[in-house]
């Protein structure tokens, strides 16, 4: 399926390419809890605020776009999700990310991570 171009649309596009290709919500606080997730097998936890997401089914590339968002509770400070953590490229199999605080900058576990995979399969 094709949508077709209207007048100050966006150009055609598959409807795959407007499908996430994974996607989970997860308590990050302690030993990582998943609430619900697609295509997402684990988590590993490997540092405060830092974790690592494994595809179910393998992405066709590393080119994919990885959007992290912590929820913010009323006790918690300001957070910032990070789609790559550090020196760690996605791969075809994982995406290494995390949540820290903008102004320490200090990683941070929170208790509700969501995140949104586009364009990997």
């Amino acid at each position: 399926m094709i949508f077709r171009r209207l007048p100050g649309a966006l150009a055609a596009l598959p409807v795959r390419a407007l499908v996430p290709t994974a996607w989970i919500q997860f308590d990050g606080t302690g030993t990582p809890a998943i609430t619900d997730t697609e295509n997402v097998t684990s988590i590993t936890d490997n540092a405060a605020g830092d974790w690592t997401l494994t595809w179910q089914r393998a992405m066709a590339s590393t080119a994919y776009c990885v959007l992290v968002t912590p929820r913010r509770e009323a006790a918690q400070p300001t957070l910032a999700g990070l789609n790559s953590l550090g020196n760690y490229p996605t791969t075809t199999t994982s995406a290494r990310i995390g949540c820290m605080r903008p102004f320490g900058p200090t990683a941070s576990d929170v208790n509700i991570v969501s995140v949104v995979v586009l364009g990997g399969l």
